[in-house]
């Protein structure tokens, strides 16, 4: 089983889904069969697969990531630099669900907490950020 970053590219408009698996061998034949079932978690990418169907699209191996601990950093690292615009979201986290969109205060507020703490893979800075997270989502839903 080969751990990678791929992409799955709309060839008609160039648009991308940047995404990362420990076996990517079989990881394109679970995207087709979710955009043929229409339950693909891209919305976008759903829909374009819907109007123009598979032969739009390509499938390639950004990279090969022998080291599975740094897949996700990897990922994180195309998804940086290159085009993304069927993914949901555009950065990874262990607390975070996929997919949600951060407003401006809750990048700050984490940033502050990650530069203070000088953020590593420790559980207890991992409860402190969850603990942080969730005073956010209060406020939040106070506001």
């Amino acid at each position: 089983m080969t751990s990678g970053v791929y992409a799955i590219t709309n060839t008609v408009s160039g648009e991308r889904y940047v995404g990362s698996a420990r076996g990517i061998e079989g990881r394109w034949e679970t995207h087709r069969r979710l955009l043929r079932a229409g339950t693909h978690h891209s919305k976008e990418l759903q829909r374009a697969w819907n109007e123009q169907g598979i032969t739009a699209f390509s499938w390639q191996v950004l990279e090969v990531v022998p080291d599975r601990a740094k897949l996700r950093e990897r990922e994180q690292g195309h998804l940086d630099i290159g085009r993304h615009e069927y993914n949901t979201a555009v950065a990874h986290s262990q607390f975070v669900p996929k997919g949600y969109y951060f407003t401006q205060y809750e990048v700050d507020a984490l940033a502050a907490i990650a530069a203070h703490l000088h953020v590593s893979q420790s559980s207890a800075v991992r409860g402190i950020i969850r603990e942080e997270w969730a005073r956010i989502q209060r406020e939040r839903s106070c506001a």
